[in-house]
């Protein structure tokens, strides 16, 4: 059994969301907003939420059936006291002849998507996921019959805090560039309402040059839409990287922790049998930066769990031996950061004697300016 955690800060519902469906991993994730006393519980089975669950009042099955007006409040508070753990209100409200069978499958299923929706709004929060078979995470009534990409649509379009926005796509100066590749995860029809977008990035440019070329969408609209792209791989981060090293130490510095952050993430998914330990990486990596104030990138992994090199270009105004310290220094509480969260799962000793290695390498570094 794989759990998976962290920030809602450091990686965003909407990846958390589109790396489920895509991977179509089973399980059961649970999420709580502190500050405003909120639990949701969503349970997937092969990628697909079946069913979902929250404390959050405005979202019982009561307040949606009074919202649409099919029940009055008279037979809600006739009907309250008799809701038990065993006996739920859209149960009893049925068996009183208030609503129909039918009536009832259609609140429910409208009910989870609300659900899913209304976390996106969340403005910070923490995220448990745990993986199942699918056969464990049990057997629901309801099949939920949104297609995921409109869900998931829907929910960043209403994501309606810019800061939040900026950092899921890596700031106003990220850079990106059309993938080439054809993209399955969204109909055709649906990739046309973005190709003015799109067409911005034909070239690899910047979220701000980007703005530019597209006046009329109005900037909350404009980070929406871009979340959109990023989140379904039609535009792709681009790493142009210049940097003053020119013995490329730093790149080796980083590809040799890339063949430990590898060996630990190939050691972790034989166990797990699932890809859902890049969820948790990237959340450790991601609560690894904020000690470092020189990275303000989304620092993330590769499809084969390298880190990806882009966030460099950050310290390459600084002295050479600046750079190595800190590159050092950053990877290396990366890498503890990940064999302290696993340290029951892997054997920890190989990891340390690979460090203390890369550690006399780096000591032996001639630097020149």
């Amino acid at each position: 059994m794989l759990y998976s955690k962290g920030l809602l800060e450091d990686v965003p519902f909407s990846s958390i969301y589109a790396l489920l469906s895509f991977t179509k991993t089973s399980g059961v994730l649970i999420l709580e907003e502190e500050h405003i006393g909120v639990t949701a519980k969503l349970y997937y089975k092969d990628g697909v939420a079946t069913f979902a669950s929250t404390d959050d009042p405005d979202l019982r099955l009561s307040s949606l059936l009074l919202r649409n007006n099919q029940i009055d409040i008279q037979k809600l508070r006739a009907t309250e006291k008799y809701i038990t753990p065993d006996r739920k209100h859209g149960q009893i409200l049925l068996e009183n002849g208030y609503i129909t069978k039918e009536e009832l499958y259609s609140a429910l299923k409208e009910q989870i998507k609300e659900i899913i929706l209304n976390i996106f709004e969340w403005q910070t929060g923490k995220f448990l996921f745990t993986q199942l078979d699918s056969e464990e995470v049990g057997q629901f009534d309801l099949e939920f019959e949104f297609p995921m990409h409109h869900l998931l649509i829907l929910g960043i379009m209403r994501i309606n805090s810019f800061h939040r926005l900026l950092n899921a796509i890596g700031g106003i100066d990220a850079k990106f560039v059309k993938k080439q590749d054809v993209n399955y995860l969204l109909p055709e029809k649906i990739i046309q309402k973005y190709e003015d977008i799109l067409n911005c990035f034909s070239m690899p440019a910047t979220i701000l040059e980007a703005s530019k070329k597209t006046p009329d969408l109005k900037p909350m609209l404009f980070l929406r839409n871009i979340l959109v792209l990023y989140t379904f791989g039609l535009i792709e981060p681009y790493d142009s990287v210049v940097l003053k090293d020119r013995d490329d130490e730093l790149f080796g510095i980083l590809t040799d922790y890339n063949e430990l952050f590898r060996h630990i993430s190939s050691e972790l998914i034989k166990i797990s049998r699932d890809v859902m330990i890049r969820l948790e990486m990237e959340s450790l990596v991601e609560s690894t930066k904020k000690q470092f104030p020189f990275f303000k990138s989304k620092i993330g992994f590769d499809d084969n769990f390298g880190l990806k090199p882009g966030f460099l270009s950050e310290i390459e105004l600084l002295p050479l031996d600046q750079q190595k310290e800190i590159l050092y220094t950053f990877l290396h509480s990366c890498f503890e950061s990940i064999v302290n969260a696993y340290k029951d799962q892997i054997d920890k000793t190989k990891y340390i004697e690979i460090v203390e290695t890369l550690k006399k390498k780096l000591d032996q570094l001639n630097i020149n300016e």
